[in-house]
């Protein structure tokens, strides 16, 4: 993959996941009713910390996509993957949003990898 498609394509994947972040901010309550409408309404400030780390993180990748701030990501979302494994055992009431957040930092963390620019 060419070094310019390689930039866009880490752009791309940031743009989605930062829109997924302001979801989480403006919209916290319809975001876990789609995800988990049969679940325990969480703490809506953990939903929005949440988005708001989504925005900040993916916003600092899309503006200058380094391999540094991508790799930098990738251990920060395979952090909240890892700590969604718990959360999913401690709160079974939440334990589908857990494993769906997870699973997203999973794949983000994943595809973060696979995208980042090579060492120099």
């Amino acid at each position: 993959m060419s070094a310019l498609l390689r930039q866009r394509a880490v752009r791309c994947a940031a743009s989605v996941m930062g829109a997924s972040g302001v979801a989480l901010l403006a919209r916290p309550r319809q975001v876990v009713g789609l995800v988990a409408p049969d679940e325990a309404e969480p703490w809506l400030a953990v939903v929005r910390l949440l988005g708001g780390r989504l925005v900040v993180q993916h916003a600092l990748v899309a503006l200058r996509p380094s391999r540094r701030r991508v790799v930098g990501g990738v251990v920060v979302d395979a952090v909240h993957a890892l700590s969604m494994v718990p959360a999913a055992a401690l709160w079974p009431g939440h334990r589908r949003l857990a494993t769906v957040s997870g699973a997203v930092g999973a794949v983000s963390a994943a595809l973060g990898l696979a995208l980042a620019p090579p060492r120099p």
